[in-house]
């Protein structure tokens, strides 16, 4: 099996761990910044996961185009191309793919 079939078969897992990632960069800001964790915790514990997160943007655009095919394939709902914004990483996107996981839950078994 060559690599681009096995990443189209794992496209879903992709778009998780991508969310996964981003709310985990979030927390931590969060907790860093806000709930003055600076002063103990070095600036890495925010960087890696930042890092993560951008290494993952291509990955992800990629599993939305192969998973919004095989969802089509195998559902009668077509997901929107304003899926690709879930790339944009803002926090909008957090939004706009936890709908599309959402969704997608409800028309694929």
């Amino acid at each position: 099996m060559d690599i681009l079939q096995s990443f189209r078969k794992r496209a879903y897992s992709v778009l998780l761990v991508y969310l996964f990632a981003e709310l985990l960069f979030i927390g931590l800001v969060i907790i860093y910044y806000n709930l003055g964790f600076i002063k103990y915790l070095p600036q890495a514990v925010i960087t890696v996961p930042l890092y993560a997160v951008v290494i993952l943007i291509p990955f992800t655009v990629l599993a939305v185009s192969f998973d919004r095919q095989a969802v089509a394939e195998q559902t009668e709902w077509t997901p929107s191309r304003l899926y690709y914004l879930i790339g944009v990483p803002v926090v909008f996107n957090i939004v706009l793919l936890g709908q599309y996981i959402y969704t997608r839950r409800k028309y694929v078994q």
